[in-house]
């Protein structure tokens, strides 16, 4: 992951993640590949406690 966000969740409002998976790359399965991304993506949506930030800025 390179950072550890977990360390920084406290400090910042907002936490995001890019996701630019490589399919297909013969590294991973495509099932390892999509339950890795998947952990990942929940993981960044639990730090904040909060879902979603609407188009409005308020969190959901």
């Amino acid at each position: 992951m390179g950072w550890i966000i977990i360390n920084l969740q406290k400090e910042v409002d907002v936490i995001s993640w890019d996701s630019y998976p490589a399919w297909h790359s013969g590294r991973e399965t495509t099932a390892e590949l999509a339950s890795n991304v998947a952990f990942v993506h929940d993981l960044y949506r639990s730090l904040k406690g909060r879902t979603a930030v609407s188009r409005h800025g308020e969190y959901a």
